[in-house]
C-alpha cells in the first residue's frame, strides 16, 4: 500500500504504522490469520499511508466482539488526539457518545440534524415513563440545506493539477503484479493444478494410451505429436485463477481501497493479466522440461522458437482476457472459475490428440472449425520445420480476434464497476 501511495521508504512506513497499532508481532502471519479486531486496525493503519488529514471509516465496529470492539476505539481515539479529522459512520449510539465530537443524523440518506452531543441532547431529551414529554415542544428539527450544484457533467471531487493524483501506471502495476504473485506462490493448489495435472494427462497418454493411438507415421513420437495440445491445456487450467483472483478482490473489499487510492485504474486488471502470463510462461516452461526427459525432440531453430514463444503468449493474453470477464460479473468462486471448463476440454475435440481425418464427419467438421485445430497444427508444423500454410494465419486471426473482443467486453464491465 505505502509503494502504491508513493512514498517515500515504504518499508519504514509500514513498520511504523504496524508498531503504532500494535501488529509489528503479526506482521510476518497472513491477515485470514488475524482476529476482526487486528483486522480492523490493520484496516485503519493502511488508511493512514501518505498522513491523510480525513479518513472515513463506515462502520469500523459492526460484527466485532466486545474486546476487539474497544481496540478500534482506542485507536479511533488516537487518531483524533493526533490531529486526523474522522469521518465516522455507525448505527451505535454509545460509540457515537464515546468517539464523536459533532454528530450527524441521517434519515432516507439526508443528514437531518447535526451538532455536539450537547446539543442533540437538548434539542432531542430522552422520552420518560408514558408521557411524551420534551423540553422545548414547539421547536422543530432544522430542514438540511443543499448545496447549490457547482457544474454539471464532471466531478470537482479530483483535482486535475494535483500531483499527488499523478498517474504512475507501470509503477502501480509492477506493485500490483508482486502481490498477485505471492498470492499465486502461496498456493499449492493453483500449482498442481496449472503444471502437475497437465504433465500427468501427458504422462497419460504417452506411456498408458500412446500405443494405441495412431498419429501418422510422419509425425515422429506421440509426446511430439501430443505436447502443443498439452501446452495449450496447461494455459487453459492457468487462466481459470485468473477469474478466482479477480473476483476475491472484488470480494473482500480489496478492489474498492484501491479504487479510492490514487493509482492507475488499469493498473487493477493489468495486474492480474500479467501475473497470469508470469504463472503460465512458468508452467508451460515446466511441461516442455518433462517433455525433453520423456523423449521430445526437435530440430527447429531461433526463429521458430520464438514463433511458438510469440503464439502461446498470444493464445494466453486472448484467454486471460476472456477470464477477466467472469472474474468481474460471476456472483460465485465456482462461477468464476467453472467458465474454464470448456476450454481444459476444447483440445479433446481437436487434432491435439489424434488426427481429425480419424473422427465422424460431424465431429471432425467442429475439429477442424474451432481456434484450438490450427493453433495446435502451427505450433506442431514450426517444431517440426514443416512449411507453413494456412493454419497459421487462421489461427492468428482465431487469437487476435479473442483477444479484441475480451478486451472490449471487458473493460466496459470494469468501467460499470469503477463508475
Amino acid at each position: 500500500m505505502a509503494r502504491l501511495r508513493h512514498v517515500g521508504k515504504p518499508g519504514s512506513v509500514a513498520d511504523n504504522l504496524l508498531r503504532r497499532f500494535s501488529l509489528t508481532d503479526a506482521a510476518a502471519r497472513k491477515v485470514a490469520t488475524y482476529s476482526g479486531g487486528m483486522r480492523r486496525r490493520l484496516d485503519i493503519a493502511m488508511s493512514l499511508i501518505g498522513n491523510p488529514p480525513v479518513i472515513f471509516l463506515d462502520e469500523p465496529t459492526t460484527g466485532l466482539d466486545p474486546q476487539a470492539r474497544i481496540e478500534v476505539w482506542n485507536a479511533v481515539k488516537q487518531l483524533s488526539a493526533g490531529g486526523t479529522t474522522v469521518l465516522l459512520t455507525t448505527q451505535y449510539l454509545d460509540e457515537a457518545e464515546q468517539l464523536a465530537d459533532r454528530i450527524a443524523i441521517l434519515h432516507e440518506g439526508r443528514i437531518i440534524v447535526n451538532g455536539t452531543l450537547a446539543e442533540l441532547k437538548r434539542l432531542l431529551p430522552p422520552a420518560s415513563g408514558i408521557r411524551r414529554k420534551t423540553a422545548e415542544p414547539r421547536r422543530r428539527l432544522p430542514r438540511p440545506r443543499r448545496r447549490k450544484p457547482q457544474g454539471r457533467g464532471r466531478c470537482e471531487c479530483e483535482s486535475r493539477g494535483d500531483p499527488t493524483m499523478s498517474m504512475h501506471i507501470i509503477g502501480d502495476t509492477a506493485v500490483l503484479t508482486g502481490r498477485s504473485l505471492k498470492h499465486v506462490t502461496r498456493s499449492m493448489d493453483t500449482i498442481i493444478t496449472t503444471a502437475i495435472v497437465p504433465i500427468a494427462m501427458m504422462l497419460l497418454f504417452v506411456y498408458v494410451f500412446g500405443g494405441a493411438i495412431s498419429h501418422g507415421a510422419s509425425s515422429g513420437t506421440y509426446v511430439g505429436y501430443l505436447l502443443p495440445g498439452i501446452l495449450l491445456m496447461t494455459i487453459a487450467s492457468g487462466i481459470s485463477y485468473t477469474a478466482f483472483r479477480l473476483f476475491t478482490d472484488m470480494t473482500t473489499g480489496i478492489f474498492g481501497r484501491f479504487q479510492s487510492m490514487p493509482i492507475a485504474r488499469s493498473g487493477v486488471l493489468w495486474s492480474h493479466v500479467l501475473t497470469s502470463l508470469v504463472a503460465n510462461i512458468i508452467s508451460v516452461a515446466v511441461v516442455f522440461a518433462v517433455a525433453f526427459i520423456m523423449g521430445f525432440r526437435t530440430g527447429a531453430g531461433v526463429w521458430a522458437w520464438l514463433a511458438v514463444a510469440g503464439i502461446l503468449i498470444l493464445f494466453t493474453l486472448a484467454l486471460t482476457w476472456v477470464a477477466v470477464i467472469p472474474g468481474l460479473t460471476a456472483k460465485s468462486i465456482s462461477g468464476a472459475s467453472a467458465f474454464s471448463y470448456p476450454l481444459i476440454f476444447l483440445p479433446f475435440i481437436s487434432s491435439a490428440f489424434v488426427p481429425t481425418s480419424t473422427m465422424p464427419a460431424p465431429v471432425r467438421w467442429f475439429a477442424d472449425n474451432q481456434p484450438v485445430t490450427p493453433i495446435v497444427n502451427t505450433v506442431r508444423d514450426l517444431f517440426a520445420q514443416q512449411p507453413g500454410n494456412s493454419d497459421i494465419w487462421i489461427a492468428l486471426a482465431w487469437m487476435v480476434g479473442i483477444l479484441v473482443v475480451a478486451f472490449a467486453f471487458a473493460m466496459v464491465i470494469y468501467r460499470r464497476k469503477i463508475t
